[in-house]
């Protein structure tokens, strides 16, 4: 058993699920660390994948995700919602696929998840295309 709540952020272009038998297979398309974009300000379209362990197996949880620029303190997204940890899984899997989400400022993206309120987050950068 883990004791302790440990996340792992994914940051990609997309997400795929597909139904094999009575089980579903989750393929990340494109993870990556740095998004360019001709220009910025832009919207982009992104996923999050947050893998979760060491939750205790059906008990409800307060979840929050952000996208934060580090330097200007600009928040790009942000969502509040309940969950329920499943039974019979070490993985609590959550994908955010985000369409359209604003970014006012080049630079480093915090994506943050807080558990009941205890932070975890991955960095990413969004850059201007190099002309």
């Amino acid at each position: 058993m883990i004791d302790k709540v440990d996340v792992d952020i994914i940051i990609s272009q997309g997400i795929q699920v597909q139904q094999n038998g009575m089980q579903q297979q989750q393929l990340i398309i494109n993870p990556t660390k740095v998004i360019r974009s001709p220009y910025i300000p832009t919207a982009l379209s992104l996923t999050i994948t947050f893998v979760i362990v060491g939750l205790k197996n059906g008990e409800s949880h307060h979840l929050k995700v952000s996208i934060k620029h580090i330097e200007t303190g600009y928040v790009a997204f942000s969502n509040d919602s309940d969950a329920t940890a499943p039974t019979g899984t070490d993985n609590m899997v959550i994908n955010a696929d985000l369409k359209n989400i604003g970014f006012e400022h080049e630079g480093e993206y915090e994506a943050s998840l807080y558990i009941d309120g205890k932070k975890f987050f991955n960095n990413f950068y969004v850059l201007e295309k190099e002309k």
